[in-house]
C-alpha cells in the first residue's frame, strides 16, 4: 500500500447501449472448420462496434492531450512568469482504459506547474459532447456518469477507486436513458474551483484563464427536471455556440438531425411494438417489457431534444 499515490480523480464512465443483448444472440463456437468463417462473420457488427467506439475515444483523447497553439501576437506580449502559467491552459490531461464495452476516461485533480485540471475538465465535457450527438447520428446511444472520488494507479496497471465506482453507478443505475449524469462531487469540485477566484494571490492571467473555462464548463451543465439531477447538456452548449455565432455549424447541424431521426424512428419502432403486445399482454408480458423501456427511453430523450429546439 505504501507504494500507492493516491488522488482525486475524475472519472467519467461511457457505454454503449444494446450490447448486451447482441452478445445473448451469440450461438455456440461451431466444431466444423468450415463454419467457423460464417460464424464469426455474424459477429463482426457487434464487436467491430466496440473497436470502432475505443478507436474513435482514443483519437479523441490523443486530440485533447497534444498542446494548443497560442496566437504568436498574444504569446509576444506575454511576460516569462505569463507564459508559465498560459502553459497550463494549453494542453488537458485525460486518460482513458476500456472495460468491454465502456471507456473510463479520468483526470487527476493534483495540481501542478504544467496542468490546470479544470481546464482538463473542460476539454472532457467538449469530448464527451462531441460523442454523445455524433453516436446518436450513427444510430449508436451512448449512457453514462461522471464523478470525483479517490483513485489510485494499480501496480499491474490501471486506475481503481472511488469515482471509478461512483461513475459506474451512475451510468449502471440511475442514467436510464441515453445521457450522461454528473454527480455531486464533481458539482462540489467546480464550485470550489469558483472560490479560487477570489483568492487575492492569485495572478490576474490565471484569474482570467480559470474564470473563462468555469463560464465554459457552465454551458454544458444543465438539470433535468424530470429527477432534478445534473447532466452533461451538449445540445444547451450546442444552441449557445450558435447563438453566440449567428449560425449553426454544418457539420454539427448535420449530426443534430441524424440524432433526431434516429431517436423517432426507435420510438416508432418499439411503439408498433407495443401496439402488436396488447392484445396478449397479460399472457405475454415478458417479452414486450423490453419494448416498452426502450420506447419510454427514446420519448425522455425527444423530450430532451425537444426542450433544446432540436427536433
Amino acid at each position: 500500500m505504501a507504494e500507492m499515490n493516491f488522488n482525486w480523480y475524475v472519472v467519467a464512465w461511457i457505454d454503449l447501449l444494446g450490447q448486451t443483448s447482441e452478445l445473448e444472440k451469440i450461438p455456440p463456437i461451431p466444431a466444423a472448420t468450415s463454419e467457423y468463417e460464417t460464424f464469426a462473420k455474424k459477429l463482426q457488427p457487434s464487436f467491430g462496434r466496440v473497436i470502432t467506439f475505443r478507436k474513435k475515444v482514443l483519437s479523441l483523447c490523443k486530440e485533447l492531450n497534444t498542446r494548443a497553439d497560442a496566437p504568436k501576437e498574444l504569446w509576444r506580449d506575454l511576460t516569462e512568469e505569463q507564459k508559465v502559467i498560459f502553459e497550463r491552459y494549453l494542453k488537458a490531461q485525460v486518460g482513458v482504459e476500456f472495460i468491454g464495452d465502456s471507456a473510463l476516461l479520468h483526470i487527476c485533480l493534483k495540481e501542478d506547474s504544467s496542468h490546470e485540471p479544470v481546464y482538463s475538465v473542460l476539454q472532457l465535457f467538449i469530448l464527451l459532447s462531441h460523442l454523445m450527438l455524433r453516436y446518436l447520428g450513427c444510430r449508436i446511444p451512448l449512457r453514462g456518469g461522471i464523478d470525483v472520488g479517490v483513485c489510485a494507479e494499480l501496480s499491474g496497471g490501471g486506475l481503481y477507486g472511488q469515482a471509478i465506482s461512483r461513475a459506474n453507478y451512475l451510468e449502471n443505475k440511475l442514467a436510464k436513458e441515453p445521457r450522461i449524469l454528473i454527480g455531486n462531487c464533481l458539482i462540489q469540485y467546480l464550485r470550489f474551483a469558483e472560490d479560487r477566484l477570489k483568492e487575492k494571490n492569485l495572478r490576474e492571467v490565471e484569474r482570467d484563464l480559470l474564470k473563462k473555462c468555469l463560464l465554459k464548463i457552465e454551458e454544458f451543465l444543465e438539470r433535468d427536471a424530470r429527477d432534478n439531477r445534473h447532466i452533461l447538456s451538449y445540445l444547451k452548449a450546442y444552441n449557445i455556440a450558435r447563438l453566440r455565432a449567428g449560425t449553426s455549424s454544418a457539420d454539427h447541424g448535420v449530426y443534430v438531425k441524424k440524432a433526431s431521426l434516429f431517436i423517432e424512428g426507435e420510438i416508432k419502432q418499439y411503439r408498433n411494438e407495443i401496439i402488436q403486445a396488447l392484445p396478449f399482454i397479460e399472457n405475454d408480458i415478458e417479452r414486450y417489457k423490453r419494448s416498452l423501456n426502450l420506447y419510454k427511453r427514446y420519448m425522455l430523450l425527444k423530450g430532451y431534444f425537444s426542450k433544446h429546439q432540436c427536433w
